[in-house]
């Protein structure tokens, strides 16, 4: 899971809908509560009711808008260009793509 996530529209944050009677606070987050359940979350309320942390399991940071497209093969070149790039990183960039439609 991406530690981010492209919405049309922001959530309410759920901890003041429910908790402080306020039901208009745009969330940033849909993540894990430190209690375990999972709620969209303001940013004062990630900071204080959260797990800890955004990824697999734990949460993504919400942002509103259309996600930009990803120019692969520039990924590519660029990690092709460093010295230590290992074939798992290219891999990812890759997806299911075929590497020699990036090169």
């Amino acid at each position: 899971m991406a530690t981010e996530r492209y919405v049309d529209t922001a959530p309410m944050c759920d901890i003041h809908k429910f908790t402080m009677g306020d039901p208009n606070v745009p969330a940033q987050y849909d993540a894990r509560t430190s209690t375990g359940q999972w709620a969209n979350m303001c940013e004062p309320c990630w900071l204080t009711h959260s797990a800890g942390g955004l990824g697999t399991g734990i949460g993504q940071r919400l942002i509103v808008g259309e996600e930009p497209v990803r120019d692969r093969a520039a990924e590519v070149r660029a990690a092709m260009d460093r010295k230590d790039v290992t074939l798992s990183e290219i891999e990812d960039i890759v997806g299911d793509g075929d590497l020699a439609d990036f090169l």
